[in-house]
């Protein structure tokens, strides 16, 4: 996108010029140390990094997993070691500390699922789509209620999505959960963007709620101040030359539902799939994933979100991910802390839950052309 440049006026007249000389007087006066000094100052002082341990390890590791939370639970659901797909459930309580306590085996999925997307709203968990062994991509949806202390029921059939999804992101708005795009029957990407409401402990009909600008999987979203961010991804199958992208953009989530117009609020440093996305602090975090789709990355980036919605600059965190890897899907975070499970590279997948100390909220940052 093109730079937006200021346009500077200069002055002009005996007042403008005495001003200038001025000016100029004043930075001849400073001393080169008191100018270092300035300039220290007036620059954003660095992120501190995220402080990594491990949790305890999944019964075995995976990728293309479903991870969500709910309370103070982590919840994972599905994928695959590329040998085997699974259904299996597990979940682990967080502690007030920010310490993981042992997975528990929850109700089984009643189908094996990858590339899947989970939730929790209302008491209610909501598992969205996925593919089978067979590659088929299908448009299921099961739901599980949540009991007191975060365990689930039993698994049941819930109104499913419109079309078959694999590699689509889910993110929740109040009681809303807005499903974005995806790869469809095809390997082709779509660019719908479903929504549906849990009400009274129940999943309601899904309906189309609008169209991203580009088709788009592979992709994270996030919901930020009533508007719906959609983050990176790629246009096609990822084994055959896909469209790439680096931008972030976001639409307005309007009182109906329904989305408003999108806009382009930032460009990434390089594409990213399989990567993950959350808010903290005032600010967008992407973690791991492929870049380039070319290499798995341990890099962790972060961006201010402006008054206005758009992002600032963006920043890599060092040191990174624990290990590198994709398929990081969805990263939880529980006052302030969040947890990465499971994902791969060069299909070794881990079982590994790695807990990050996320830095404290950052001041306000104000608005400015988006560069």
């Amino acid at each position: 996108m093109p730079h937006q440049h200021m346009e500077v006026k200069a002055q002009r007249g005996l007042r403008g010029g005495r001003r200038m000389r001025g000016a100029a007087l004043l930075c001849a006066a400073l001393a080169p140390s008191a100018m270092l000094a300035q300039a220290a100052q007036q620059a954003p002082a660095p992120t501190p990094p995220i402080a990594w341990s491990e949790g305890p390890a999944l019964a075995a590791g995976r990728d293309h997993h479903a991870v969500f939370a709910g309370g103070n639970r982590l919840y994972v659901a599905g994928g695959t070691n590329y040998t085997d797909v699974y259904a299996d459930v597990w979940s682990a309580p967080v502690r007030p500390d920010g310490g993981v306590g042992a997975w528990e085996r929850m109700p089984d999925l009643p189908d094996v699922r990858a590339g899947s997307a989970g939730v929790v709203v209302g008491g209610l968990a909501v598992f969205v789509a996925g593919q089978l062994k067979d590659l088929s991509k299908v448009p299921d949806v099961f739901t599980a209620r949540v009991k007191p202390d975060g365990t689930l029921e039993a698994w049941t059939p819930a109104p499913a999505l419109p079309a078959g999804r694999f590699h689509h992101a889910a993110a929740v708005h109040g009681n809303a959960i807005y499903v974005t795009g995806g790869q469809g029957a095809t390997n082709t990407s779509e660019a719908a963007v479903y929504m549906a409401r849990v009400e009274n402990g129940r999943l309601s009909e899904w309906r189309e709620v609008g169209q991203m600008p580009r088709p788009r999987s592979h992709h994270a979203s996030l919901v930020h101040d009533g508007q719906l961010y959609v983050i990176g991804g790629l246009d096609g199958n990822p084994a055959a030359g896909p469209a790439l992208y680096t931008d972030v953009r976001r639409a307005p989530i309007r009182e109906d539902g329904t989305l408003g117009p999108w806009q382009l609020v930032s460009l990434m440093p390089f594409a990213y799939g399989t990567h993950s996305a959350f808010e903290h602090g005032g600010a967008m975090y992407v973690m791991g994933g492929v870049e380039d789709n070319f290499r798995f990355t341990d890099r962790v980036w972060r961006a201010p979100f402006r008054p206005d919605g758009r992002l600032g600059a963006w920043e890599e965190l060092k040191p990174g991910l624990p290990a590198t890897r994709g398929h990081v899907h969805v990263t939880p975070v529980i006052n302030g802390r969040v947890y990465s499970v499971g994902g791969s590279a060069m299909r070794q997948v881990r079982a590994q839950l790695d807990v990050g100390v996320l830095p404290a909220p950052a001041a306000p940052v104000a608005a400015a052309p988006l560069r």
